[in-house]
């Protein structure tokens, strides 16, 4: 209960003295699905990251990817996403490009497709949200 009073206030403190502009272009329903997407693709790459260390079989490696997203509130939250995902952290975004350090097994010597692996199903769930 405290702590729902606290992120009102917060809310409430950041909306006053912040300028944010109206996120447009967004469906909320299916941005709120997304989380449960995000938190299970967390849960999926945090035993494969663990599985990798442990056996030793870590490597990491540079990452540029496309994105097809072209609302700006939803190329930060999947860039967030990213970042978020064990074993990947976000580097550069830019309009249409994501610049990433991926750790991967030392067994895939080149990466067949570094937009699944990088991006998964998210910018798949993130499309979906965009008006």
């Amino acid at each position: 209960m405290v702590g729902i009073v606290i992120c009102i206030g917060c809310i409430a403190y950041s909306r006053y003295f912040l300028p944010l502009n109206k996120i447009v272009g967004v469906n909320y329903a299916r941005l709120f699905l997304y989380v449960f997407d995000l938190i299970w693709q967390i849960y999926l790459s945090g035993f494969y990251v663990i599985n990798m260390i442990i056996r030793g079989k870590a490597r990491a490696d540079i990452v540029s990817v496309k994105t097809s997203i072209t609302n700006e509130t939803l190329r930060v939250i999947l860039a967030d996403s990213i970042t978020l995902t064990p074993g990947s952290i976000l580097l550069d975004l830019t309009e249409d490009n994501i610049t990433v350090v991926v750790l991967m097994s030392k067994e895939d010597p080149e990466i067949d497709d570094p937009d699944t692996l990088v991006k998964g199903n998210l910018e798949e769930k993130l499309l979906k949200a965009q008006r």
